[in-house]
């Protein structure tokens, strides 16, 4: 990804990764034991430009050198794509790339890594050794250290890609603890590369957030996918034995027909999910069962809380949950169509 980690908000002290140029790093009294706190930022990789750039021009200018060959970039309003240069600060480029217009730029326009990003999640991670993760609390705030799980991740949501993102690193060493030079603690940062959209060409929707338990999971997945994304409740069974809602979409193109049944299992840790031809809502029953095998389900825990992350558009819904240290991925939607009307 084209997204690093910062120790200023001036974006000048990029973290290092892979190697130990830059590491996030600090001194502590391992003997009493000693806790530090530290704020740091997430950011698309960006400069400026060196010169100002003509809206017929292929080559620009930057202030530092950044990017690499094939990366698509962002100034002001239009995107191009790196066709040479990149790492250095002459770059040859592709104009008015994904369907933007070329236009003339001022000399100092800011220029971005061109991607946005959802389901952003940062996470501490021991790679050798003993597992001291836990030495790691992180929260949004400074304040909310003091509530944080060590150990724990932390959601950061959604970024745009010339939005900075910031939240807060508290190491605890425990007293009695050798001097020692850890090369092995980390902050792991995960989430969806995507490639920016004008409003008109953007169909897809995304979120991501931390459910409670299954049943917390299964209302948030049926307000996002109704509230969100358009998609229509076409039978609430929420109050049966095992909780469930159907969900019907005439897809895109308007010309679909799209049943969806999500189920709280109540034997297992899941969401089942089945597609139909059509509901009837009356008699609660569907027509043309599309796919029911025990493999079409949602990962899901009853008793506790968990991370998840939504993509969908009226054709087709992709859901990722991570359970403990695994991440499960399901889609349902929209396979052919041959159901259509």
């Amino acid at each position: 990804m084209a997204i690093h980690l910062y120790e200023d908000i001036t974006l000048t002290l990029q973290v290092s990764e892979g190697d130990l140029t830059n590491p996030d790093d600090d001194i502590y009294n391992g003997t009493d034991g000693e806790a530090k706190d530290k704020e740091l930022f997430v950011a698309n990789e960006q400069t400026t430009l060196a010169a100002a750039l003509a809206s017929g021009a292929t080559s620009l200018q930057l202030s530092t050198p950044r990017f690499t060959d094939g990366e698509i970039i962002i100034v002001d309003d239009e995107q191009m794509r790196i066709l040479s240069g990149g790492g250095t600060t002459v770059l040859a480029v592709e104009r008015g790339y994904g369907g933007t217009t070329p236009a003339a730029h001022d000399s100092g326009a800011a220029v971005y890594s061109g991607y946005d990003y959802t389901g952003l999640v940062i996470e501490p991670v021991d790679i050798a050794g003993g597992d001291e993760s836990a030495w790691y609390a992180l929260a949004l705030t400074q304040a909310g250290l003091s509530t944080a799980v060590g150990g724990a991740p932390l959601n950061l949501g959604d970024k745009a890609h010339d939005v900075t993102l910031s939240f807060w690193r508290r190491c605890t060493v425990p007293s009695g603890t050798p001097v020692q030079n850890k090369t092995d603690l980390k902050l792991r940062l995960t989430g969806t590369e995507n490639p920016i959209l004008s409003e008109e060409r953007m169909a897809y929707h995304s979120t991501s957030g931390t459910a409670s338990n299954t049943a917390d999971f299964l209302v948030r997945l049926k307000d996002f996918l109704v509230g969100t994304v358009g998609w229509t409740l076409r039978d609430d069974r929420s109050g049966d034995a095992e909780p469930s809602y159907v969900l019907a979409s005439a897809g895109e193109s308007g010309a679909e027909d799209i049943f969806l049944r999500f189920v709280n299992d109540s034997a297992v840790d899941r969401i089942a999910v089945r597609a139909y031809l059509y509901w009837d809502a009356a008699t609660h029953t569907g027509v043309k069962e599309a796919f029911h095998t025990s493999y079409t389900y949602i990962k899901t825990v009853d008793a506790s809380a968990f991370l998840y992350w939504f993509y969908a558009d009226r054709d087709h819904v992709f859901i990722v949950t991570k359970i403990a240290a695994v991440y499960y991925g399901h889609y349902c939607g929209l396979l052919k169509r041959f159901w259509s009307g």
